[in-house]
């Protein structure tokens, strides 16, 4: 076991010549625990925006829109990026459950609907899938 103290900042190095390293501090990694999924918290103005992101990939995965498209809770998760965990209510007693990766900063590349499930209710727990 890793123990962090309040002032500590991890790096990971550049990847490419002349490129700055990607670092996070302390209380950062305390609240992230590589692989383990974060506890569910309430949705954020970002996470609606991570969830407007992804909106299109999943209509068309679905073939059909969603009028009502507004995040309830998440969770995430830190892997060689983040997972976000997003459940989104659709209308009326339906929701939906995404699973959106944010690849590292470095990489530049667009949130990626990696998976979701249907067919979900309000009491549903948002689970790793």
């Amino acid at each position: 076991m890793l123990l962090l103290g309040p002032s500590l900042t991890v790096c990971l190095p550049p990847t490419l010549p002349g490129s700055i390293p990607n670092c996070v501090s302390a209380p950062y990694l305390a609240r992230m625990m590589c692989g383990g999924v974060s506890a569910a918290k309430p949705a954020t103005a970002e996470t609606q925006q991570i969830a407007d992101k992804v909106k299109a990939q999943l209509e068309e995965k679905e073939n059909r829109k969603f009028p009502v498209f507004k995040t309830v809770e998440f969770k995430s998760q830190l892997v060689a990026g983040v997972n976000h965990f997003i459940k989104v209510h659709v209308g009326e007693e339906e929701f939906i459950h995404l699973r959106v990766f944010e690849s590292l900063p470095h990489e530049n590349k667009p949130l990626l609907l990696s998976s979701y499930q249907t067919n979900k209710t309000k009491n549903d727990e948002l689970v790793y899938f």
